[in-house]
Order: C-alpha cells, then structure tokens, then sequence
C-alpha cells in the first residue's frame, strides 16, 4: 500500500507524486499515468479516481490540493550512478589489489579535511580502479559516481552536485572531469560551495596537465591528491604479478602491458597520453599563459615538437652509451664504427667524442628533420622538460663532478619515470642511427653486434636510472646522487644513509662477480676523495647486478653484491 506525500514538478511541468512504501518503509516518485494505475488497483491510500480520470481525494483527512511540491531531479549528465547501479559498476574493482597511494585517498575519506582530492595521472596507471575500490571500501553508502565526456556540461555538472547535495550523497567521485572545457574556472566551484559544506569530493582525469595546472592556480592550497603515473618495480610486481628487472624496463611504466609492445603502440601512447594530453591544455588555456607554445599549436607543430623534446634526450642518452663504449674498447666493432665514420680519435676526452657522436645523430636520417627545425624544436626544450615534470613524467637527479682543484660543481639530469617508453624509444634511436648510409660499409654481422651490444648498454643505463629514482623516493632527492671526478672516475649512486655515512653503489648489466666491476669502489685514492669532498665516511660498497647475493673481499674492501631484482623489491633491508 502506497501514500502520497508531495507533488513532483519537473521545472514548471507537473510530473507525478511522490509516493511512501508503507510495507517497505521507502519513497520514491513515480508520473502521473504510473499513479493513476496504482489508484486504479487500489493500491493508494485515501486516493480514488474517478471516470473521467482524474485523481480526487476520499478521506476528508488528507486534500491533494494540498500537498507541498517539490522538484524532481532528472540527471543530464552521461553517467550518474548511485545504489546498485553504483555496486554493478565498481565490481570488478575487487580483483585488483589496491595502488600505494590508495591508502592516502582513504584517508581523506575518513578525516575532516575541507578540501578537493585530486587523482592524477597519465592513461593506463589506474585513477579510475582507484575510485571504484574507494567505493568498494565505503560499501556504496552515501556514494555517487560521476563520469563526464566531451557532451556533458558545467551547468548540468552543478545540478548534479546540487542534487547530491540535497539527497545527502557525502561523497562524490567525478571521474574524466577534465572533459569540461570550463575546468580550470569551475573546479575552484567545488571547493569555494560544496566541499565547504561537508561534502568530500574526488575528481579525476585523462588530461592530467589540466589537474596539475588546476591544483596550482583555480584550487592552489584547497586541494589534496596522489600521483599515479610512476609505478615502482615493486609495486608494478604487487599489481601484476612477478617479473624482472629486464621486462620493467620493457614494458613497465603503465598497468597495460602490451602499451609498449612494439613501435606502434609506443608511438600511439605518446600521442594518446602525452602529446594530446598536454596540447588539449594549453589550446584551452590559451596564449596569455603559454605564448609561442601556443602559437605552435596553429601551426601544427605542437606534437611534433614535443615528441623532438624527448627524443632530444634519447639522442642525448645514446651519445653518452656509444660515447662511453667507445672509450672502454670492449668492442672492437664500436671502434671501427666511430672511427671510419665519424673521424673520430681515440686520445680526444670523452666530452668531445660525446659531442661529434651528439651531432651525428642529429643530422642523421632519424625522423628526416631539418637542421632549421632541430633548433626551432630545442627552443621548447625548457618549456616541455617543465611541462613533463608537472605530469611526474621525469624526475631530476643530482650529479656531482669533483674537478681537478678538488671542488665540487652540481648539475642535474633529468630521468624518465616510464621505463617502457624510454626504453622502446632509445631503441628505436639506435637503430635509425644504425641503419645511416655512413655505416652500411660494415658487415651485417659488425652492425648487429654493435646494435645489441648498444642496446644492452640502454638495458644497464635505464637500470641505472631506475635505482637512482627508487633510491630518490626511499631517502630523498638530496640524499642521492651520482658523482664522478677529472679523471673520469665514477661511482653510479652514491646515498647519504644517515648524518654521517654514505653508501656507494655500482649498478652492472650481467650476472658475474668481476674485479672490474667495482674498481672505482675499491680505488682507495678516489674513496678518499669521495669522503673528502662529500664530508661523509663510506659504510657500505655495492654492486647492483643480476646474479645472486654474495660477499667479495677486494683489496681490502667488503663488496656486497645484491641482486638488482631482490634490491628493487625491498630497498630498506640492504640499506
């Protein structure tokens, strides 16, 4: 048996009435023709109709002329989902474990902050599983879900929030938000209205350059949120299971695992995630904020331009690994490939040799672009390397040069978080460079030794890498660095471990325990000058490589060899 308890207007038009469940204890409305049925059966109480259709009261204690009217909410928006509709939609959240970050979601969740979460992150790193699994861990009480694309505006965005508001929905999640056009003027609405009023709100979006200029402008100190774009070895092994070091570098940076599967995909993540991404952000911001970064964008040059920003780095990256297997003279090949084709001697310093090999890649046939373009591109370097540091796509790692003086100057090179990415891109690099007419005089069997020897070395420099940003996230940036001296010596990580000791760390491509591994760890003139310059005394020397863990007496010295899998997935037990 049913009662009713209001009118239900949808604007001005009258919809129906607003009924109450007296066996169920619930309300819900339902339209006039829906009414007259239930009426018609009996089913309302104090309600009858008569024949020409019209309801009219019979009870001389309740008057349907007067009942209070009330507005009905008719969502406009692609997805609203709240209730079992809600619990439908989250399910499959249940079969993945949870990301580090997800405890400080919960967190916010549970404490009595006034302000907006931000979840952002490139494509494929779990923002939206991270949502759902926040839902799964309310149990869907007070829960709504919203999911926004390109159709969906502001203003129905509002009603929607009003609505919730209303209704007493406390939390509410606005997935893909940077859909809207308008976000960076609309998102500071969330914190300046609802979020003051008790409700939490968690947002999230593809375009995350949006989110990182929103949380720093329109929200600024109004706003908490998590990352999701750096995936750790460890966690990337929490979240799909077991794997080495080797298939990190090849394919880990997203929680797909075929994004970086050969060429194609990689190409079309970098459009997807990044050059779209970010070019969606600054058209809609416009050329006050971002000047002739802008402009490019009229001039269809914008993801061109970006994607040379990162692949001056690859060439940068690959200069440095050919450069140093030159010098080293392990292969015989590298040598004659430099020296008959790049005029190349081998008593110049290793600066200068990295610079004739800079330049040969650059004006090699990789991507076919003019000299003219290549400078116009590096114009943008700065502009782009900022804009990849507020998407966490790259990480700047200190790097110390002892000079000959003996004092100590500080650069900073810049890494990329997506090992999958950088990986598949210095391959392709190398074997552009590769296949230059400069170096087809050498036979087939010389250029594929050269190329997998140099794309073994990419595997050990993107390890190297990776220690250093997990190293940097484990003590912090300050505490770790690399360092080398005049007379190229150098020591790949070296991590103030507390106020008064420093670790030094070798990270090696192989699995054997060799003297020359770490002849810069057991030279005692350069670990006096390492304590010397750095003010701290050395605890503990480690090489980093594939084999098993083992202990080594040279000259004097301990050398704890680690796995470099085993190091990765529990740093604080080795140091």
């Amino acid at each position: 048996m049913y009662k009713i308890v209001d009118k239900v207007y949808d604007g001005k038009i009258f919809y129906g009435y607003g009924l109450y469940d007296l066996e169920s204890n619930r309300e819900f409305d339902a339209d006039i023709n829906s009414v007259k049925i239930y009426v018609a059966q009996g089913w309302v109480q104090d309600v009858g109709i008569n024949n020409k259709g019209e309801l009219h009261s019979i009870s001389k204690s309740f008057d349907l002329r007067k009942l209070n009217h009330r507005q009905i909410y008719k969502n406009k928006l692609s997805t609203f989902l709240v209730g079992e509709a809600l619990k439908k939609e989250c399910s499959k959240a249940t079969l993945y474990n949870t990301r580090y970050c997800f405890n400080t979601l919960i967190n916010y969740i549970s404490d009595t902050s006034n302000k907006v979460f931000i979840i952002y992150g490139l494509r494929r790193t779990g923002k939206t599983t991270i949502i759902h699994q926040a839902i799964n861990h309310l149990g869907y009480i007070g829960c709504a879900f919203i999911s926004l694309n390109k159709n969906d505006k502001s203003l129905d965005l509002l009603e929607t929030l009003d609505y919730c508001l209303n209704s007493g929905y406390k939390y509410v999640f606005i997935d893909e938000i940077t859909e809207l056009n308008d976000i960076l003027y609309f998102i500071a609405t969330l914190a300046d209205k609802y979020v003051t009023l008790g409700m939490k709100i968690i947002i999230s979006g593809t375009d995350s350059y949006k989110l990182a200029l929103a949380s720093n402008s329109a929200l600024y100190d109004r706003y908490e949120g998590v990352k999701t774009t750096y995936i750790s070895f460890k966690e990337y092994n929490m979240l799909l299971g077991a794997t080495d070091i080797e298939k990190y570098i090849e394919l880990g940076g997203v929680l797909k695992q075929d994004a970086f599967y050969n060429e194609s995909e990689t190409h079309k993540y970098l459009t997807t995630s990044i050059s779209e991404n970010v070019e969606h952000t600054i058209d809609m911001v416009g050329r006050q904020q971002f000047g002739k970064l802008h402009d490019l964008i009229g001039m269809g040059l914008f993801k061109r331009y970006l994607e040379l920003a990162i692949q001056h780095t690859n060439e940068e990256l690959t200069a440095n690994i050919i450069a140093e297997e030159y010098k080293s003279r392990d292969v015989g090949s590298v040598k004659q490939l430099l020296e008959s084709t790049l005029d190349l001697d081998s008593l110049l310093e290793l600066d200068d040799i990295t610079e004739q090999i800079r330049y040969a890649l650059r004006v090699s046939n990789i991507g076919g672009d003019s000299e003219s373009n290549r400078h116009m591109a590096e114009e943008f370097f700065d502009a782009f390397i900022d804009i990849f540091n507020a998407l966490d796509l790259v990480v700047y790692s200190k790097h110390y040069y002892v000079h000959s003086n003996r004092k100590m100057s500080e650069n900073e090179h810049i890494i990329f978080t997506l090992a999958g990415l950088r990986f598949n891109q210095l391959k392709e690099t190398i074997i552009a460079f590769m296949k230059d007419a400069r170096f087809q005089g050498l036979s087939k069997n010389d250029r594929n030794i050269i190329k997998n020897k140099l794309i073994s070395d990419v595997y050990g420099q993107l390890a190297e890498q990776l220690i250093l940003v997990e190293l940097m996230t484990s003590f912090g940036k300050e505490r770790v660095y690399k360092l080398n001296d005049f007379r190229g010596r150098e020591i790949d990580c070296v991590v103030e471990v507390n106020d008064s000791e420093i670790d030094l760390i070798e990270v090696k491509w192989n699995d054997k325990c060799t003297k020359q591994q770490c002849n810069n760890l057991v030279n005692h003139e350069f670990g006096e000058l390492i304590e010397e310059r750095t003010g701290y005394k050395v605890r503990n020397r480690i090489v980093l490589y594939r084999g098993e863990n083992t202990n080594k007496f040279l000259d004097d010295y301990i050398i704890h060899y680690i796995n470099i899998n085993k190091f990765l997935l529990d740093t604080h037990k080795y140091i």
